[in-house]
């Protein structure tokens, strides 16, 4: 014991209850800087404060009373320093007298924390900064705020602290999942000290900006106790940052989109800084420019636009204007000026208010300035072209407006006429002379014409080219002269032409640039007046064509094509303006053709018709074409308009859509053909597979190990035969093979059928099995092998998809339909899937790992077969509840006539005939299948079998048989259904019962059997009760008639 409280980690000491020491253990005495010895030496008043000695007897007392007490205190050390400590004292019975247990914790620390808390409590309760503490749980908890939260978020204290609060829900949505994740970054790496930034929602509605120092407590063993955290709102600093960014990225943006030079100026100094741009716009680079200082600005300046730059940098500099900006020119590289629009702004000054830096931008605006000239002439341009009717009119109005920016005292405009080599000037202003018609060789006028570029020349060259012959000058010779050409199409049609007789300087090269503008609007002008008499001819064809235009002359010549016919053709209409219409003309049509459609609109009248034509390239091409007479005010053919429309494409469809039909009606011929041997290959094998594993689970019914093996061998063979039955059936659906029979048919007992027939699928997995059904008669207009393969489909995949519960079948009628319903507890399909399910081979499980069997067709072919009797299906269902397929079909009315049906299984008649049984022949070349037949009729028929037709007819000839049962395939000599014709026209076998035993089980082959002489169909495989179910019904049927 003594041991055990020595090692203790607490101070242990025990007293008696007049205050001497009975033991101490190391931790005691350590605590209070003794030795053990020593420590036992004292009384427990010597190492107590003096506060303490009223709540101490005051413990003693306690003690006394319910015998244990917990308080604190506070002890001397022995160097007379204080230690608090937590006390848990106890009566107890020491060395057989009462005593004090007590169990001393040093809290000096908890002391300190308490303290510093209640410190940092005050010091955070007003202020802009708040202290929160959280529990580390879900939601964070508040467990204190400081006061002043208030002041920040708006909300007290006791709200946030209360129980239901839930610091998260003040977070913005979009500051969670970062708030979440960031956390967790320094929880998963041990970072116990963290900044956050994140909005926070005032109690008002708004989000401020909270900066939050964060700090992770831990406990002395690591594990996080709490959290504490330093809140600052810091929305004003965001949305200052936030500015600032904005301000910087539009500048940016500004400098980037306009595409400005920049500068900076030490207007002291003379220093300067430009960027790249600003050298660009001169034709240099920086580097090219070194050194740069004011002085590169100052080479490279106008001298003109020096002097006014100067004058307002003055201004400028003495504060009489807010911003500097001047338009000045510099020189270019490649020497001629360029316009820029210089503005800056002094922003710092010396301490005796001298300007010293200044910042600016240099922007390039020649094409401005040239804009601003070219404008004003385009316009005035424009504007008396619209408002003028003739071209005489409109120079004379261009002369007058043109007389505000140059001279035009002297001022004509001659048109070129190619034909006749003469020049024609309707609009001729001159102080000397005016000619109005001249001939152009050996002009100055005709000298442009020919040079086809603009001429400005002064007397003395005028001369020069009059003494060499180069051209001439009618009259008085001017100071100087302009012409300037219009050109239409690469053609000189006409002249502009200007000249002084007093002032050689009185044009320039920028007179030459403006009439050069003038002249290419005149020119447009010209060749739009032009255009809109030729257009006069288009306008019906281009009006009325939806395709390529062709318009000829009475002739037959070709005048014009557009755009169309030359995409369509490849010939321009350059190519075959002057040509007949033969030039696209294929072999295709002959004389005759051309000859009727010559003499059809020939007589005024429209022709219509295709034609099949040639492209320049070689390639055919067949058009739909209306070809129409113009005629004029007399009634007379003036022209020939053909409206043409490609058809090639549409012809090259037809043709393939014909091929395409006829190699998809031969591949529906092959895929027909290759189903059905592909049935009849598989099924033959499913003979011997499930009609021996059906008679030899008799056999072994009483050695469940082989039982269990022999089940699993037909169940496997009933699941593969299921699986080629849903996939013929598939593709005979695709194939537009199903034609359902519709009929009025009483539907109860088909759904009876249905059900009964899963009885014991659903009892053998414990599942309660459930019909509802209120009426015997429904009367629908289906198809009854549809109807019960539907209803198949539906109960068995009820009781394949669940695993215990229970299956419903219900029948309703509401108003005029009704509804089959079938309900499971299964395992339920999800909503994103309920589409997929009507799929071909599509389950709602799907993969390696799909958890049912089947090939995924039952529901679709259930919803066509549906479909095709005018029903609907649909689907609900609930993921681990269940699934209710439900299909609903138009209601018939009125009553079906009842007749007469044994629903009982026909038990084959034992009675020998003449001491023997009735003897069967089969004629079937599969040994496998004649031997299960017979192990089948053992006992019951006497049966004979014959492989090929021959032994056949050979047995028939000498047996009397009750009934054939017929192979179709026998792979030699006649095939069953010739076999049949032939015993037909025996008299002894003209009404025997023939039984087709087949594995040709496609709908139309059954027709096909029983309309070739077979009495009744039986496809392979077949169960013992089909066959001997279809054998007594035959022979029945057979007596019945004889009698």
């Amino acid at each position: 014991m003594a041991h055990m409280l020595d090692i203790a980690p607490n101070a242990i000491s025990v007293y008696s209850f007049d205050g001497k020491c009975l033991y101490a253990n190391q931790n005691a005495a350590k605590m209070h800087g003794y030795t053990v010895e020593e420590y036992k030496r004292l009384n427990f008043s010597e190492i107590d404060t003096p506060e303490n000695s009223t709540m101490l007897a005051a413990q003693i007392n306690l003690i006394n009373t319910i015998g244990e007490a917990r308080f604190e205190v506070t002890h001397y050390r022995k160097d007379k320093t204080e230690i608090p400590l937590e006390i848990y004292a106890k009566k107890v019975e020491w060395a057989g007298i009462p005593a004090l247990l007590s169990i001393g914790t040093d809290i000096t620390e908890r002391k300190k924390a308490i303290n510093e808390l209640k410190a940092e409590r005050d010091l955070f309760s007003s202020g802009p900064v708040s202290i929160i503490i959280w529990s580390p749980s879900e939601d964070w908890p508040v467990k204190y705020v400081s006061s002043n939260i208030v002041e920040i978020l708006g909300y007290t204290s006791e709200f946030l602290t209360d129980p239901k609060f839930k610091y998260t829900s003040l977070l913005h949505p979009d500051d969670l999942k970062n708030f979440q994740n960031e956390i967790n970054y320094y929880l998963e790496n041990s970072i116990d000290t963290y900044e956050q930034s994140y909005r926070l929602r005032h109690k008002d509605g708004y989000y401020l900006w909270i900066y939050d120092y964060t700090k992770f407590v831990r406990d002395n063993n690591g594990n996080l106790s709490e959290i504490k955290g330093y809140l600052f709102d810091q929305t004003n600093l965001k949305n200052a940052q936030k500015e600032i960014e904005n301000q910087r990225h539009r500048l940016s943006n500004i400098i980037t989109g306009t595409n400005l030079g920049t500068w900076e100026w030490n207007i002291q100094s003379g220093e300067a800084i430009f960027n790249e741009r600003w050298a660009e716009i001169g034709g240099y680079t920086l580097k090219e420019l070194e050194p740069l200082s004011i002085k590169t600005w100052l080479k490279l300046i106008h001298p003109e636009d020096l002097v006014k730059s100067e004058e307002l940098l003055k201004k400028h500099f003495k504060g009489k204007s807010e911003y500097f900006e001047c338009e000045v020119r510099i020189k270019h590289r490649e020497g001629h000026w360029v316009w820029t629009l210089d503005k800056g702004k002094v922003i710092s000054r010396t301490p005796d208010n001298k300007a010293l830096m200044m910042f600016g931008t240099h922007q390039d605006i020649t094409e401005r300035k040239r804009a601003e000239i070219l404008e004003h002439i385009q316009y005035k341009v424009a504007d008396a072209a619209v408002s003028s009717l003739k071209l005489t009119d409109l120079f004379e109005s261009i002369r007058f407006e043109l007389s505000t920016i140059m001279n035009v005292n002297n001022f004509f405009i001659a048109l070129f006429d190619e034909k006749t080599g003469m020049l024609q000037s309707d609009v001729d202003r001159d102080e000397k002379e005016e000619i109005p018609y001249w001939a152009a060789k050996g002009s100055m006028t005709g000298y442009v014409i020919e040079q086809k570029k603009s001429i400005l020349v002064n007397k003395k060259q005028i001369n020069q080219l009059m003494e060499n012959g180069i051209a001439g000058m009618i009259g008085t010779i001017p100071e100087i002269w302009l012409g300037v050409p219009f050109r239409i199409g690469g053609k000189v049609i006409g002249v502009l032409v200007v000249q002084s007789y007093d002032n050689p300087n009185a044009y320039d090269q920028n007179s030459v640039e403006i009439l050069e503008i003038v002249a290419h609007e005149l020119s447009i002008f010209i060749q739009h007046k032009r255009a809109e008499e030729e257009s006069q001819k288009l306008t019906k064809a281009i009006i009325q064509s939806p395709a390529s235009i062709l318009i000829t002359d009475p002739n037959g010549v070709i005048e014009y094509v557009n755009p169309k016919f030359t995409e369509i053709s490849g010939y321009s209409l350059e190519e075959v303006k002057g040509k007949t219409p033969n030039i696209v003309q294929s072999d295709e049509h002959d004389k005759g053709f051309f000859a009727h459609l010559w003499k059809t609109i020939s007589s005024g009248k429209d022709w219509h018709g295709e034609i099949k034509n040639r492209k320049k390239n070689g390639d055919f091409y067949w058009e739909t074409s209306i070809i129409s007479p113009i005629l004029n005010e007399e009634g007379k053919i003036t022209n020939y308009l053909a409206i043409n429309e490609d058809i090639t494409e549409k012809k090259k469809m037809i043709e393939e859509l014909i091929i395409a039909k006829e190699k998809a009606e031969e591949m529906n011929r092959v895929k027909s053909s290759f189903f059905a041997n592909m049935s009849h290959e598989l099924r033959t094998p499913m003979v011997g597979i499930l009609g021996f594993s059906e008679m030899l689970m008799d056999e072994f019914k009483d050695n469940p190990d082989f039982l269990t093996m022999i089940k699993s061998i037909n169940t496997s063979g009933h699941r593969l035969l299921e699986t080629l039955n849903m996939i013929l059936n598939i593709s005979k659906l695709e194939a537009a093979k199903v034609e359902p029979v519709l009929s009025t048919t009483n539907i109860i007992p088909i759904i009876r059928e249905s059900f009964q027939f899963f009885e014991s699928a659903a009892f053998k997995k414990n599942l309660k099995y459930t019909l509802n059904i209120a009426v015997d008669e429904v009367l629908c207009n289906v198809d009854s092998f549809l109807f019960l393969s539907i209803m198949n489909n539906l109960i068995n995949n009820a009781i394949k998809f669940t695993s215990y519960g229970s299956i419903t079948v219900t029948v309703e009628t509401l108003n005029n339909d009704v509804s089959i319903s079938v309900s499971d507890s299964g395992v339920g399909i999800s909503r994103e899937k309920l589409n997929l399910i009507w799929e071909e081979f599509r389950q709602a499980s799907e993969g390696y790992n799909r958890s049912f069997e089947g090939t995924g067709l039952g529901l679709t072919i259930s919803k066509r077969y549906t479909e095709l009797m005018n029903g609907k299906i649909y689907v609900e269902s609930v993921i681990d509840k269940g699934t209710t397929f439900t299909i609903t079909f138009p209601l018939i009315e009125g009553k079906l006539e009842k007749t007469s049906v044994d629903t009982t299984h026909n038990i084959p008649n034992l009675q020998k005939i003449n001491g023997n049984f009735p003897k069967i022949l089969y004629v079937e070349d599969d040994d496998v299948s004649i031997k299960l037949v017979k192990t089948i009729t053992k006992g019951l028929y006497e049966v004979d079998t014959a492989k090929d037709s021959d032994e056949a007819l050979s047995l028939v000839n000498n047996n009397k048989y009750k009934l054939i049962l017929m192979d179709i395939n026998l792979h030699k000599g006649m095939d069953g259904i010739e076999l049949t014709q032939l015993l037909r026209k025996n008299a002894d076998y003209k009404d025997i019962p023939i039984v087709a035993l087949t594995a040709f089980a496609m709908g139309q082959e059954k027709n096909e059997f029983l309309s070739k002489g077979m009495t009744h169909y039986l496809s392979k495989p077949f169960s013992r009760m089909q066959l001997l179910d279809i054998i007594n019904e035959a022979i029945k049927e057979k007596n019945i008639s004889d009698k």
